[in-house]
């Protein structure tokens, strides 16, 4: 039972994203009165893609049906209406490991350890362009309507997407939305014209046709543009 001092702490998750290492909540009935409430608080705080969450899950694939269901110092998972269980390897640094927070944690109640000495090359270059990426909009700009293709479908575009403040806030929450997207690790963007890499914001335009790629998986130059 939850204590209504003090809560419990618990790490969320959104359902199948292998790349955030999640968000750190306390939950207390002192301030949700019931489950929805909670329900809607965890939407805002995931910032989910699609629609608000409805179910939470432990790792293991359990359905929590209410706030008694919230156990101190678990990990869950987030999930929108319609969306079924995503059983996949969850981002939780090592670090985290040596937290009371972790009582089971990844797939089956193991921690992810989290390599910080390898990097690719592509990693590298993505870091030391997060560290210049500047946003690019604000909540009230406009945004900007592009095309993508997946890295080697020259047949027909695979994603009309608008990109604004809330799913390009960084460069790497785009190619984490993009990843979610296309269900895949997306690392790399390309010009699909000009065939250059894009490494940052600011190298986006409203109207641009763009090419999603995974790690070393150079662009395959057959893209056809078609018009937004």
């Amino acid at each position: 039972m939850i204590d209504e001092l003090k809560g419990v702490k618990i790490w969320m998750y959104r359902n199948g994203d292998v790349f955030n290492t999640g968000k750190r909540m306390i939950v207390s009935t002192r301030v949700y009165k019931n489950y929805e409430q909670f329900l809607a608080q965890t939407s805002l705080d995931l910032n989910l893609l699609h629609g608000a969450v409805r179910k939470v899950y432990t790792m293991q694939g359990v359905e929590v049906h209410g706030l008694y269901g919230i156990k101190e110092g678990q990990c869950y998972i987030a999930a929108a209406s319609g969306e079924l269980f995503k059983k996949v390897h969850y981002n939780i640094p090592l670090e985290l490991g040596k937290s009371r927070l972790l009582a089971g944690t990844g797939v089956g109640g193991g921690a992810i350890k989290m390599s910080l000495t390898k990097k690719t090359a592509g990693d590298s270059m993505t870091h030391l362009a997060d560290e210049d990426d500047k946003p690019l909009f604000t909540s009230t700009s406009k945004g900007y309507r592009v095309i993508v293709y997946l890295n080697g479908n020259d047949k027909q575009y695979d994603l009309k997407i608008v990109l604004n403040y809330r799913n390009c806030k960084s460069f790497e929450r785009l190619l984490m939305t993009l990843s979610q997207v296309f269900n895949r690790r997306i690392r790399r963007l390309y010009d699909a014209e000009a065939y250059t890499r894009i490494r940052k914001l600011q190298d986006l335009h409203d109207g641009h046709n763009l090419v999603a790629g995974t790690d070393f998986d150079p662009i395959r130059q057959n893209i056809r543009s078609p018009k937004l």
